[in-house]
């Protein structure tokens, strides 16, 4: 069998899998198409796998040996003496037997399961340690008539060997023990009565620990946190399903990520009532923020990014407090509206905002939130701008001048919390809200302006520009289009152009710039501090097939993980510009590049099963190392990349 599949071109590491799991010619006859296909990935070969397997048992005539009936027979033996409960009692000796009833029932141990949460924050919010961080859940058997406060002791020794763990020192600490549902358990209560009370197969309990004394501020980990039906703050269980969609199903690197809790805030925005939008539920009163000793000398912006630059950070005393937590729950199909009228509250820059969608599970650490933001700007590009590569804004009957400063609030926390720009918008445009149209040049109005026509547009004006040949018929109809009646001369033409320039890209979307600058113009002053970081900034934001590589953090260990690794680095140099662009926003949230890598480990699936997960907030992703060739390497990337429902957040 192992020489056929060889010859068949079956990968060896799948022929030793099949050997060490007892899959010889005698079980593979008898297996199905679907069943030898997780070992087997080939149809045919599966196919012709079976009928050698058949054809090699028919030749030697072992249908069924003897021996196999033998062992048969003796299994059987064995169960009837052990119902009968005594070796060779006939059946009327066997009936005269009394019942010795569920011996299950008579064990004095059980087994259950136990993990730990800890207490964070001021707001007291459980967080799951998982087992990198010494918790995890560990299944124990215990005596049934144990007492809560045993099973207290044992869970301390359990997860503080010797008095010690990760968190620190058994003393540094307060505990008590909690059921599945994480309500407090009475020390005096036994395993017995939890079982009859619960009527469970097996129990879950918690060792859940709080600090005794906090000097520091409170950390909060509000990645791990859903809602309760009544607006209480639970743990999502430490369980780890195959998760087999994009979403932010968060890593063990997320463990340990500081945040402020002070205030959650939640806001519901209705398809139905967007007025409403402005309602909110607050679960905890607002308190200041919570900051270290040396708060003051700390940057709310990561700016190492950018450029070298003496005016790369914001000062101390520029720096806005931020005093609440948002979580904002939006709708994917009317994410415009509902943050258009969710930032026109002016407060809205100086609180700490997370993202959620409506009919999704993703929860915001970065992540959702980059998501929401490209989500935002791709529509906004789309519905409310004119252009082609570069656009700037369309005034229209619906947007006033508190619209256009919500839309500003939107550009500037976009970029302070998450470095997320939308380079769609001309260089010029934002230059002329950051610094004033004053300091446009005119070579970034004409190279806005090429951008901002259609490809064979551009080549029509360049090559007036440049004294090349062209349809003169052609560059009548674009200069028409733009109010110029007449056809300008070779040594007019760059400053014709340039005028233009100026009118359609500053002029005309005038009213929207200024609102947009009134509100967000002087704080992108401190990271865009002259017109030089504002092209750098498009540069480095801009994705290209170098840029998304080398954002690629792999440490491959075996042959299979490199050819997959491989694959992936050649599916990117096959993308266009705007195919990179949704699988950077797939992998990341965000269609620029924002972040500083995308860590990559691999896994084993099989079959239907062989797809990628992928974690925007890290960014990570999951990449499965059992790929045959890179033509089924493409063809899984893209089904994935053209359903539109990969790019909801579906696991948490």
């Amino acid at each position: 069998m192992e020489d056929f599949l060889k010859d068949r071109g079956v990968e060896g590491a799948i022929i030793e899998k099949m050997k060490e799991e007892g899959i010889d010619e005698a079980v593979v006859s008898t297996m199905t198409v679907d069943q030898l296909n997780k070992y087997i990935p080939r149809y045919g070969d599966c196919l012709a796998a079976i009928a050698f397997s058949k054809k090699q048992l028919t030749s030697s005539g072992i249908c069924e040996s003897e021996t196999s009936k033998g062992r048969r027979m003796s299994l059987r033996d064995r169960l009837m003496a052990k119902l009968q409960g005594k070796k060779g009692l006939d059946e009327h000796t066997r009936r005269s037997v009394p019942q010795e009833g569920n011996r299950n029932a008579k064990k004095h141990t059980k087994k259950i399961e136990l993990g730990w949460l800890h207490s964070y924050g001021s707001c007291n919010i459980l967080k799951q340690v998982r087992s990198p961080s010494g918790g995890g859940t560990r299944t124990i058997d215990i005596d049934v008539n144990s007492t809560v406060s045993e099973l207290l002791n044992t869970a301390i020794a359990l997860f503080f060997p010797n008095g010690k763990s990760k968190k620190g020192n058994e003393n540094d600490f307060n505990f008590y023990i909690a059921n599945q549902t994480q309500e407090k358990q009475e020390g005096s209560l036994t395993i017995k009565q939890i079982y009859e009370s619960t009527k469970l197969k097996i129990l879950r309990f918690y060792l859940v620990s709080s600090a005794v004394v906090t000097t520091s501020a409170d950390i909060c980990g509000h990645e791990l946190l859903q809602k309760g039906e009544e607006g209480s703050l639970k743990c999502i269980p430490d369980t780890d399903p195959d998760r087999e969609t994009k979403g932010n199903n968060l890593s063990n690197a997320f463990e340990e990520l500081p945040d402020i809790c002070d205030t959650e805030t939640t806001l519901y925005v209705m398809e139905s009532d967007l007025q409403s939008l402005h309602s909110f539920t607050m679960n905890a009163t607002q308190n200041d923020m919570l900051t270290s000793p040396n708060a003051s000398n700390e940057t709310l912006f990561d700016t190492d990014f950018l450029i070298d630059s003496p005016v790369s950070t914001i000062p101390a005393q520029e720096q806005p407090l931020i005093s609440t937590k948002v979580d904002i729950k939006i709708h994917r199909t009317i994410v415009q509206d509902e943050l258009i009228m969710f930032f026109k509250d002016p407060n809205v820059i100086n609180q700490n905002l997370t993202f959620s969608f409506v009919n999704e599970k993703g929860q915001d650490a970065d992540g959702v939130s980059r998501d929401a933001y490209s989500e935002f700007w791709t529509s906004f590009l789309l519905r409310n701008t004119d252009g082609e590569t570069y656009r700037v804004p369309v005034l229209t009957n619906d947007y006033s001048h508190e619209e256009w400063e919500a839309i500003g609030r939107i550009l500037l926390k976009g970029f302070k919390d998450h470095r997320y720009l939308p380079i769609g918008l001309a260089p010029a445009f934002l230059i002329a809200i950051v610094h004033g149209e004053d300091v446009v040049t005119p070579q970034q109005l004409k190279n806005s302006f090429l951008h901002y026509l259609s490809s064979s547009e551009k080549d029509i004006i360049e090559s007036a520009c440049n004294g090349s040949s062209y349809d003169e018929d052609e560059l009548i109809s674009v200069l028409d289009r733009f109010q110029c009646h007449r056809i300008p001369n070779q040594e007019e033409m760059s400053s014709a152009i340039i005028q233009i320039a100026h009118r359609v890209l500053i002029q005309e979307p005038k009213y929207a710039l200024d609102a947009m600058k009134g509100v967000c113009g002087n704080a992108l002053q401190l990271f865009l501090p002259d017109i030089e970081s504002v092209s750098a900034l498009y540069e480095r934001l801009n994705p290209s097939v170098a840029k998304v590589i080398r954002l690629l953090k792999a440490t491959p260990s075996t042959k299979e993980e490199n050819a997959s690794f491989g694959f992936l680095q050649r599916f990117i140099r096959g993308r266009n510009k705007e195919q990179l662009k949704l699988l950077l926003r797939l992998l990341t949230g965000s269609d620029v590049v924002c972040v500083d890598k995308i860590d990559i480990t691999f896994v084993v699936r099989y079959g239907k099963g062989r797809i990628p997960t992928i974690h925007t907030c890290g960014p990570s992703l999951e990449l499965p190392s059992t790929y045959i060739n890179f033509p089924d390497f493409r063809s899984e990337w893209e089904s994935i990349l053209s359903d539109k429902d990969s790019m909801k957040m579906s696991i948490a």
